[in-house]
């Protein structure tokens, strides 16, 4: 039996190398340092996912039945899935290179949902009320596992999130995310990506960028612009200091 089961998940195997050598799914790593999977086919879920979604899980199960391979086991799924992963670490968004914003990016879930988020939009602009938003943003941020990192959790509701996007809106527009909130008429939120920042990436066009080609953030000409930037790194750098502080 342990034979059988080392056949079903080596065939499975060779089939998705086949599908990520096609084109037709890419394995990736965000720049949180999460893995995800796209699925570039019309017969298949479009989008980027979470690699260890549940949705993941039910697709690799039937596609490898679909492929003659066999049933997958949980533990099948396990031993593929870290397979995976480790394929997905060959694609690396790029990093950024400031320490102080990777810092708040990795550690305050509504930045990191709000970057993530942003990725979806092709067009780099969304509009919404924060009540809704927030909904959406929850769910989000549970399928992408961006509920809580370290000791922070993403907000319990739309109140809160109005606040917390005030409170980190230059922040955001640093990481090229301009905010708009209007109080009146439900608190409508207008996202951009902001021309006077680096535009965020979508997670499918980074992984087909060359890696060389990447910039660090706050590269402007204009000197203006330049001492605009550095108040907003000070202002940012002011925020690290202070959540360090006991």
């Amino acid at each position: 039996m342990p034979n059988e089961l080392s056949q079903t998940v080596e065939a499975a195997l060779s089939s998705l190398l086949v599908e990520i050598e096609t084109g037709r799914i890419e394995v990736y790593q965000n720049v949180l340092g999460q893995p995800y999977i796209i699925f570039r086919v019309p017969e298949r879920p479009g989008g980027g996912f979470f690699l260890f979604h549940q949705d993941v899980r039910a697709w690799i199960a039937e596609f490898a039945w679909d492929g003659k391979h066999g049933l997958l086991r949980e533990r099948d799924l396990d031993r593929i899935l870290t397979f995976l992963r480790g394929r997905a670490m060959r694609k690396r968004l790029p990093q950024i290179s400031d320490p102080a914003m990777l810092h708040l990016l990795r550690s305050e879930p509504v930045i990191a949902v709000v970057y993530e988020f942003m990725y979806e939009h092709a067009t780099g602009r969304h509009e919404d009320t924060m009540e809704p938003l927030w909904k959406a943003w929850k769910v989000f941020a549970q399928e992408r596992g961006l509920l809580r990192l370290g000791r922070k959790r993403f907000p319990g509701g739309s109140q809160v999130l109005s606040r917390l996007l005030t409170h980190f809106k230059e922040t955001l527009l640093a990481l090229g995310i301009a905010i708009e909130i209007k109080r009146s008429d439900g608190s409508n939120v207008t996202l951009q990506r902001s021309s006077d920042a680096p535009a965020p990436q979508s997670s499918s066009e980074a992984c087909g960028s060359n890696p060389g080609s990447d910039k660090p953030l706050g590269a402007v000409d204009d000197k203006t612009a330049q001492i605009a930037r550095l108040r907003e790194l000070k202002a940012i750098q002011t925020q690290v200091g202070e959540r360090r502080t006991p």
